[in-house]
């Protein structure tokens, strides 16, 4: 119970459906809800997917305090900022170096957010690839149908799981063009 919820997730849904209501009861209380809603999707789905590692905030939350929350956080490394509403509804992304500017400090949380389109977690995870967000944007949101966040989608964890999936073509030609594209 003391793995992240990611991993909890990746080890739990290798086993049977019906040891999911005890494992999950086995869980920290703070976590059951996460893990259970994560294992609600079906494991080929984005959702299944996802990182829960990102900071939210409500977009009603002045930029000068929650400045003042993460330099007071015990945590040194902060994931993509995802800005919400009191439901838990995504509205947007915000850059750390807009929340922290001085001239937004009286600004709220929701004003500095960028809209970026998240992706759907009942996206297939090869569909969920063909998103154009992935040109801006090395990670992105994943919300459910009623548009709550459920996590961060990473563009690169994406590729591995599609390519571990995807035929491999091991032609020498093509490996002496990857090789010499990496120097």
């Amino acid at each position: 119970t003391a793995a992240p919820t990611d991993e909890a997730v990746a080890i739990i849904a290798h086993l049977h459906e019906s040891r999911y209501e005890a494992l999950v009861a086995a869980c920290p209380e703070g976590k059951r809800a996460t893990l259970q809603q994560l294992l609600e999707f079906p494991s080929h789905s984005l959702a299944a997917l996802v990182t829960t590692e990102f900071v939210r905030v409500t977009s009603d939350t002045p930029c000068s305090t929650f400045a003042e929350q993460l330099a007071n956080s015990d945590n040194s490394h902060f994931g993509p900022v995802l800005v919400v509403d009191r439901q838990g509804r995504y509205i947007g992304m915000a850059e750390l170096q807009a929340v922290i500017a001085r001239r937004n400090r009286s600004r709220p949380a929701g004003d500095v957010a960028v809209k970026v389109t998240p992706l759907n977690g009942m996206t297939d995870a090869a569909t969920a690839l063909t998103a154009r967000e992935w040109a801006k944007h090395p990670e992105l949101p994943v919300v459910d149908l009623q548009h709550r966040v459920l996590g961060i989608g990473s563009r690169d964890a994406l590729l591995r799981v599609v390519g571990d999936a995807a035929p491999r073509d091991f032609s020498l030609e093509r490996s002496l063009s990857e090789l010499s594209m990496g120097y």
